[in-house]
């Protein structure tokens, strides 16, 4: 049973209006059942689990893709402070992971029509 919250409307707002929006809390509060509950098709990772934070924390590279305005921003080198390199790739610019130097990702790919 769903129990409506009245972070909803404020959640999908904010969304409408920012490329990215936080949500915090308190642990067990429901953060991640809201968002999946909105969000259903949405990927997410739980930082719940060490390994994970743990990924986070030391991962050589992340991706964050702005679904709005069709980009990709790529951030490298991590270090104390966040990470030390980052750019950004549109439309038919390529990018590829630094684990995976063979696999080559179009950025237009990740948007699909």
């Amino acid at each position: 049973m769903w129990i409506a919250r009245q972070a909803e409307a404020l959640v999908r707002r904010m969304a409408r209006q920012f490329p990215a929006v936080l949500v915090t809390g308190a642990r067990q509060s429901g953060k991640t059942s809201l968002l999946r509950r909105l969000y259903p098709k949405a990927s997410y990772l739980s930082l719940d689990l060490p390994a994970h934070a743990e990924g986070a924390r030391t991962a050589p590279e992340a991706w964050v893709v702005d679904v709005r305005e069709r980009v990709l921003h790529v951030y490298r080198d991590p270090g104390p402070a966040g990470y030390r390199t980052s750019f950004t790739r549109t439309g038919e610019e390529s990018v590829c992971a630094l684990a995976l130097p063979a696999l080559v990702v179009t950025v237009a790919a990740l948007f699909p029509e």
